[in-house]
């Protein structure tokens, strides 16, 4: 068994434990990321040009860093991104505005029954 583990190791190959892991560390990464963002040619077929919003959302978005950045045309799988982020924002910030209203309306419904005894305001069930 000894020599197919050592014959393997000259022909290339390292058992599964032996084998080498690539680490990355964030700078690699983010290095990567960005080079691999923008990939294939931007132009008529492959892109589009963003109008004014579309280039304030790429920024918003950390798509790009300025304005200045953005070029004529932008790649389809960069535009997509930007339409990903944006639908996640909107999700969190529609989540927050409805959960915002519930508890004021709670509260709101809260302080009006517990107003009402303090006033002399007795709610009775109505007669047939």
């Amino acid at each position: 068994m000894d020599e197919v583990n050592k014959q393997q190791e000259v022909e290339g190959f390292k058992p599964q434990g032996e084998r080498d892991i690539a680490y990355s560390t964030k700078d690699d990464f983010k290095h990567v990321v960005q080079g691999n963002r923008h990939q294939g040619t931007s132009d008529t077929e492959a892109g589009q040009i963003p109008t004014d919003w579309q280039k304030k959302l790429l920024v918003i978005t950390n798509l790009y860093s300025s304005s200045e950045d953005i070029p004529k045309y932008v790649h389809n799988g960069t535009m997509n991104q930007m339409h990903q982020r944006i639908r996640a924002i909107v999700i969190v910030t529609a989540s927050i505005m409805c959960l915002t209203t519930l508890f004021i309306s709670r509260r709101t419904t809260a302080a009006k029954i517990a107003r009402d005894p303090d006033a002399g305001v007795i709610v009775q069930k109505k007669k047939e």
